[in-house]
């Protein structure tokens, strides 16, 4: 079960309905649609659903369960704060092991984090 309660959608939306079938089979997917169309909820279920199934419980996992790369810092914050919308079975930022993180670089990418190639 998956709560989307503060997020005010009522029902799947276009770019919703047609990424999931796609994105659950473990097939790579690039959509492109306006603001506000649900993309990132395109996304972060599978990604949810994803970290559910995985053999390890989650208190046992170690590093991260998702990766979300964005070109901009303010695409990245943008997502982070729709990210601590959601929950699916438990799986919600507010988790002790499971923590929603955004990183991203003031002076751009050569050099901004080393250690990160």
């Amino acid at each position: 079960k998956w709560n989307c309660g503060l997020t005010g959608f009522r029902d799947v939306l276009l770019p919703q309905s047609q990424a999931w079938p796609v994105i659950l089979q473990g097939i790579d997917l690039i959509g492109i649609a306006q603001t506000g169309t649900g993309k990132t909820l395109a996304y972060l279920l599978p990604g949810f659903i994803h970290l559910d199934s995985q053999p390890v419980p989650r208190d046992k996992q170690d590093g991260p369960g998702m990766l979300v790369l964005t070109p901009t810092r303010e695409l990245a914050l943008q997502i982070q704060q729709e990210c601590s919308k959601y929950s699916y079975k438990g799986i919600q930022r507010c988790e002790s092991h499971l923590h929603c993180h955004c990183y991203y670089s003031l002076t751009g990418a050569s050099g901004a984090w080393p250690g990160l190639e």
